[in-house]
């Protein structure tokens, strides 16, 4: 390992730099594999790299091995570190991590084996530390050399996370830059020397990049594999170990996600604009056929990054959004964008000369027309005023409308008008938003007609069955019977419950046992008594009868939207303990969701149900396909999908290909990407996450990666991707200039790619 006392450039201001440095190395749970003696190495370089470049001894506080307890812990965060006076902080934690239920990533602390799994939630130091609790450090930089691998899928118990003190009134000067060893459901690579996450952010921080605490993502990334090569640690694993980072800009107080959801919704009253309640995901829906009462469920296949999505977009451009959460979208757009506009401009000096284009907000007010283009436009935090130079790509602009509110009358009429205010507007996006979700898909829906979209885009705040845990006041009924859950949920009265998910999966079970005896004694079956505190006169609906999954997923669906905290609970029992055809309720649920299907998957125990558990079910392609990509993600805890009997379900041509590929064992290659279908299939099915894609297709001829592009987030290095593409290519998002040599081969073939990045949906 490299010596990093040693100096090769300076602090920004070393006098006033302060430091925690934590290593977590011994665990107590009575086994000696938890133990990482490397980790107090890591922690030592790292000091050492700090007090080589002038930071007083006195202003480094390190923790490592016996050293670091969990009281020790504790009284550094809440009390040692607010008494610093001090303007820029670092912080690095080398240990364990898992993510819980709401995939907040907790750091375990040193605990009992099986009772007390002690740890700390990254969120809850990352909130405190941007509050008033904190004054005078406006630049901080957390490093975390940690797994973020389900809590749950490795059979481990948390216990509370560390108790702090309370979150103080925010302030938005403070300029967070939060770097985690791996993304969402990965590890951390590590050998007899250390991590290589930590390896490769000193080796870059001993050349004297980001001595400021802002690393640059492409540039860490290739650090980690070099560690990799030469120290071999890894092999494959050293591949797909990327890190992700949270960073809260001091412009607005916005948060920047890649590729993991670090923070919950910001409480009533307190969400700033730019901070999102959960990343930029939707899904393409198409729109129902006149007359219809049901909406859509979300399809994977046709899942999208929103900042990608909008910001590769050519000429004209208008999208309708059906977003619950509300979130102010315009300045993560806003800085995309200017991600976008520097890589481009690092790569040919001519996107220099123009700016990056900027998102605004127009609220609507349907009393008044906006009679200008000042009143038009709401500028992001940190952004020009309109009108400035913004060459080709025009500028975007979010139209936010409440689903509580009257929409135009003709939102046709409404976006001309806003246009002729602006004539630079390029893509415009509607945003409905309230807190029904029905009543939002509805107007959404109405927006989409209106403007002849032929869909609309669907944003859920959260995946289904994992909101925020909320307090609870006042009485609660606790419901243990399937009827009384049908008669609690037609009383329209407020009701707070509890469900013990376990009885009611037991009830549903007895009623089918006991319909099966009646169908051989040909008696009528017993209706069980309500519960005492079901007010009679709430009695409403049917139960569900044998077979009738139907009815099932019905009510469980009611369940998911009427108490979606309890949701969750009744899932997982649902998935594992639940007979016959009741049980593809609750799985025909969770496949609209790839990673709520890989927790009813995980649910359902360690052999999953094949098609033959679902009798008198006809399985749909769509449900087969996400199922089998689903256990192919997962196969090396499992089984492979054919011995569960898929392999006779009616699969997809896309899914059997990387059904072949995950067979072969060799990763995939241009052929295997050429087909979008085929190139989504092998994503979903985590068959890309060792691959790097860039490299694999660096002219983007194929098909599929342009598919693949516009599910992920755009970052750096997809920018650069971008960049050294050819020109018709830039030219399929937006982002070419005018070519010097006509190609004649790529226009040809431009179509079939603008289809790539928007395949046809199937009728509503």
């Amino acid at each position: 390992m490299t010596d990093w006392a040693g100096v090769a450039a300076d602090l920004p201001n070393p006098a006033r730099t302060y430091a925690v440095v934590i290593a977590v190395s011994q665990y107590a749970y009575g086994n000696p594999d938890w133990d990482r003696p490397a980790l107090d190495e890591d922690a030592a370089r790292f000091t050492a790299w700090l007090r080589g470049r002038g930071v007083p001894p006195e202003h480094i506080i390190e923790l490592k091995g016996a050293e670091a307890t969990v009281e020790r812990v504790r009284s550094v965060l809440a009390n040692q570190v607010p008494g610093w006076d001090g303007e820029f902080l670092w912080v690095y934690w080398a240990g364990h991590g898992v993510i819980d239920k709401e995939d907040r990533l907790r750091l375990l602390l040193a605990g009992q084996p099986a009772n007390d799994r002690r740890n700390l939630a990254l969120q809850d130091v990352l909130t405190l530390y941007q509050t008033s609790f904190l004054p005078g450090f406006t630049r901080q930089t957390f490093i975390v050399d940690a797994c973020q691998q389900d809590a749950e899928e490795l059979r481990i118990t948390l216990s509370a996370p560390l108790d702090l003190p309370p979150s103080q009134e925010k302030k938005l000067e403070a300029d967070q830059q939060v770097w985690v060893a791996a993304q969402l459901n990965k590890g951390a690579a590590y050998g007899p020397q250390g991590g290589l996450f930590s390896a490769a952010v000193l080796s870059l921080l001993q050349q004297g990049r980001g001595l400021d605490g802002r690393l640059a993502e492409a540039e860490l990334r290739r650090a980690i594999q070099a560690e990799a090569n030469r120290s071999g640690v890894g092999g494959a694993r050293g591949d797909l170990q990327k890190p992700i980072r949270l960073l809260y800009q001091n412009s607005g107080g916005s948060w920047d996600r890649y590729d993991v959801l670090l923070a919950r919704p910001a409480p009533d009253g307190h969400r700033l604009t730019g901070q999102v309640s959960s990343p930029l995901v939707a899904h393409r829906i198409p729109l129902p056929q006149p007359g219809a009462t049901t909406h859509a469920v979300p399809d994977e296949r046709f899942r999208v990054r929103l900042e990608t999505l909008w910001c590769l977009t050519s000429g004209h451009c208008t999208d309708v959004l059906a977003d619950p959460s509300g979130d102010h979208l315009s300045e993560v757009l806003s800085r995309t964008e200017r991600l976008l506009h520097r890589v481009l401009s690092s790569h040919d000096p001519r996107y220099a000369s123009s700016a990056a284009r900027p998102w605004y907000v127009h609220e609507v007010d349907t009393l008044r027309e906006p009679a200008s283009k000042d009143e038009l436009f709401t500028a992001p935090p940190g952004s020009g005023k309109p009108g400035q130079d913004l060459a080709e790509r025009g500028s975007g602009l979010i139209v936010r409308l409440r689903a509580a509110d009257r929409p135009p009358p003709d939102w046709s009429g409404y976006l001309s008008h806003l246009r002729r205010l602006a004539p630079e507007l390029r893509a415009v996006v509607v945003q409905i938003h309230g807190a029904d979700e029905n009543a939002v898909r509805e107007t959404a829906v109405q927006a989409a007609r209106d403007l002849r979209c032929g869909e609309y885009l669907f944003r859920r705040a959260l995946p289904p069955g994992r909101p925020p845990v909320t307090a609870v006041s006042g009485p609660v009924r606790t419901l243990k019977h399937a009827e009384d859950v049908q008669s609690t949920l037609a009383d329209t009265e407020a009701t707070v419950v509890r469900l013990d998910a376990h009885a009611i999966v037991a009830d549903l079970n007895t009623r089918d046992n006991e319909a099966k005896r009646n169908d051989r004694t040909g008696s009528e079956s017993p209706v069980d008594p309500p519960s005492q505190d079901v007010h009679p006169a709430a009695h409403r609906g049917e139960l569900p009868s044998r077979g009738d999954w139907q009815a099932e997923r019905d009510l469980l669906a009611k369940v998911a939207a009427r108490w979606p905290s309890e949701y969750p609970a009744l899932a997982e029992a649902h998935a594992a303990d639940r007979h016959g055809a009741g049980r593809y309720a609750s799985l025909l649920l969770a496949a609209t969701d790839d990673a709520e299907l890989g927790r009813w998957l995980g649910s359902a125990g360690q052999q999953p149900p094949g098609p033959e558990d679902f009798p008198g079910v006809r399985i749909p392609r769509a449900v087969a396909d996400a199922v089998v990509l689903r256990l192919l993600r997962d196969q090396e805890s499992r089984k492979p999908p054919e011995l569960y009997g898929w392999q006779y379900a009616p699969l997809s041509s896309a899914v059997r290909a990387a059904w072949e590929v995950a067979l072969r064992g060799t990763p995939p290659t241009l052929a295997d990407i050429d087909r979008s279908e085929e190139a989504v299939a092998l994503d979903r099915a985590g068959l890309l996450a060792g691959t790097d894609l860039w490299t694999l297709d660096p002219k983007g001829l194929c098909r599929g990666t342009w598919s693949v592009l516009i599910r992920r987030p755009l970052t750096e290095d997809a920018a650069t991707w971008l960049a050294g593409v050819p020109e018709a290519r830039r030219r399929l998002v937006g982002l070419a200039l005018e070519p010097t040599v006509l190609d004649a081969s790529l226009e040809w073939d431009e179509p079939d790619y603008r289809e790539a990045l928007r395949p046809p949906l199937p009728s509503g």
